[in-house]
């Protein structure tokens, strides 16, 4: 039987492409005219799944009415008053760790602080860049206990993780408030992390925490394969703290 050839697939009888720029499609415009509602979309997604997420994983869980309360429970119930690595991701005027540095008087603990204290790298939630600026100030301790990591987190991680060793129980304090940060933070942490460690976010669920520091926990538990538990939450659970198991 003779065999016909498909010349349609034959490289040299193809005429020479002239290539052109990208241009929006009428598709792509009318996604444009979304732009401005993306962090309304956003919310629209993540608000059921962070609902569920109390009803399942975190129930059973305690909520006290503040996170000082919640602070107060994971040393008295789950042995954070002992020799723990405490890293806290967004130190500001250093309210939160100063709280910590007070309620543990182990010798053996340290405290690190990471900020730049020069304000948000970037907006959000209509929140300029700068927003929450410390003026470059660093906040003064009285404790050798206690050091910082100054600068952005993608500046200064990669060198602590190389000379730090997270052998210890870790708990860490997640007050990044973007997205980008917190996802940073969780990445870089992930292959570090054991069965014991302790997760702190500040805003998990928040009206704009369930679009940053709640999404960037599920695309690590994704990720990674991130198992834990609810230890406990604060203010209707607008802060949260998870347990590595």
């Amino acid at each position: 039987m003779a065999s016909t050839t498909n010349t349609n697939h034959n490289p040299s009888n193809t005429a020479a492409e002239v290539p052109s720029t990208w241009r929006p499609t009428a598709k792509s415009r009318l996604y444009d005219l979304a732009r401005a509602l993306g962090e309304q979309f956003l919310k629209a997604a993540y608000v059921p799944r962070f609902n569920e997420w109390c009803r399942t994983r975190a129930a059973g869980a305690p909520d006290f009415p503040t996170r000082y309360g919640l602070y107060q429970h994971l040393i008295d119930a789950h042995g954070l008053g002992g020799p723990i690595d405490f890293l806290e991701f967004g130190v500001f005027f250093g309210e939160s760790l100063r709280w910590w540095v007070g309620h543990n008087s182990d010798p053996a603990a340290r405290f690190v602080g990471f900020d730049k204290f020069t304000g948000l790298p970037e907006s959000w939630v209509g929140l300029p860049p700068g927003t929450f600026s410390a003026g470059g100030q660093v906040p003064q301790f009285d404790d050798p206990r206690v050091s910082f990591e100054i600068g952005y987190f993608q500046e200064t991680m990669v060198d602590f993780i190389g000379r730090f060793p997270l052998s210890r129980r870790t708990v860490i304090h997640l007050d990044a408030d973007l997205y980008s940060a917190t996802l940073y933070v969780l990445t870089m942490l992930a292959n570090h992390l054991k069965p014991g460690d302790v997760i702190l976010f500040d805003e998990i669920g928040s009206g704009y925490g369930v679009t940053h520091e709640f999404r960037a926990l599920n695309d690590v538990e994704s990720a990674y394969g991130l198992r834990y538990k609810v230890l406990g939450g604060a203010d209707n659970f607008r802060q949260g703290a998870i347990e590595i198991i």
